[in-house]
């Protein structure tokens, strides 16, 4: 038994998400990437089969990344084996090398087209992710929007960028996109030599990020954890709070590395080596986060532990414990 949320409940869980890195290979060297170099990429039998066991285990959500998605050219095998399996398929690129082609063959196949930027503008964004990316980016978005696909913005907030949420919101606006994922820098891949926030400039980021909420619910810290500490509504609206990382997320590196979830840079097995099925019903690491009577530190003796359980992928990335403390924990 272990406790989840203030409740005792039986093993076996039930995965929610299955997050697929296809490939390495990139047409941006952006400066802050979680994702590493494994100068490899899975085969198409192999998502196949990750995508079955993924299916076995219960996931209904299934979400693609890389390197660049659109890389790879069979693509559309793979989005047409996803959108035969999942309820829920979704995509994140960045943006280059979307047109009208890719837009209508994604039409009626995925729930969600996800597309990075780093700003509202050329000179923000540009210095992040390669000159030119912006304006491609944003045509994209804007042939995406105009064949009806479900389209929206992740924007990383780093020091470079946090005084740009407003702009940022603006700038999605003006696009008639469908939400803003804002999201949390953790300094992993090449993003290591990147300045982490303070605690209070976290809290602030939360604070502005909570109160847009407010007003429209298509903006969202999307995937963090401490969120739900200033947004009680969420308590209500998702199945899911807190860090979800081997609870309801797993995540395939492009070497078949298994990892608790697409930041957590900490491999629990191989596909090549070892079934995804037996990794998620049987790793003693899983079962250890899924107890948050496991955690360290400050996390451990917090009365919101149920709720939030602290970012496990920046306490590893911090401290190289996966039990740590969340270093950006605001709570005093």
């Amino acid at each position: 038994m272990a406790q989840l949320f203030g409740k005792k409940i039986k093993m076996k869980y039930v995965l929610h998400q299955v997050l697929i890195h296809v490939l390495s290979e990139c047409n941006l060297a952006c400066k802050h990437c979680y994702a590493h170099n494994f100068k490899d990429k899975l085969s198409l039998k192999e998502i196949k089969k990750i995508m079955d066991d993924s299916k076995i285990l219960g996931a209904s959500l299934c979400h693609f990344s890389g390197g660049e998605f659109f890389l790879r050219e069979d693509y559309q095998d793979i989005v047409n084996y996803a959108h035969k399996l999942f309820p829920y398929v979704e995509i994140t690129s960045n943006g280059q090398l979307i047109d009208l082609d890719i837009c209508n063959f994604l039409k009626n196949k995925i729930s969600k087209l996800i597309i990075s930027f780093e700003g509202p503008n050329a000179q923000v964004n540009d210095k992040i992710r390669g000159k030119g990316s912006f304006n491609k980016a944003k045509k994209a978005i804007l042939i995406a929007r105009k064949n009806k696909l479900n389209v929206g913005i992740n924007f990383t907030i780093t020091k470079q960028n946090i005084d740009l949420i407003n702009e940022m919101i603006k700038f999605a606006k003006e696009l008639n996109i469908n939400f803003v994922n804002f999201r949390r820098f953790i300094p992993v891949g090449a993003g290591k030599e990147y300045m982490e926030l303070s605690p209070q400039e976290y809290l602030n980021l939360n604070r502005i990020v909570n109160k847009a909420r407010r007003k429209d619910s298509s903006i969202a810290m999307a995937g963090d954890p401490t969120r739900i500490l200033l947004d009680s509504t969420l308590r209500f609206k998702t199945k899911f709070a807190g860090c979800m990382a081997g609870i309801a997320l797993i995540s395939i590196n492009p070497n078949g590395d298994i990892t608790p979830c697409g930041y957590l840079d900490y491999c629990i097995g191989n596909i090549r080596k070892n079934s995804l099925i037996d990794i998620w019903n049987n790793s003693r690491i899983l079962f250890k986060l899924r107890d948050r009577e496991n955690l360290n530190e400050s996390c451990k003796n917090c009365s919101n532990k149920l709720l939030c359980g602290g970012c496990r992928a920046a306490a590893y990335a911090k401290s190289g414990n996966l039990f740590s403390k969340d270093p950006l924990c605001w709570l005093k």
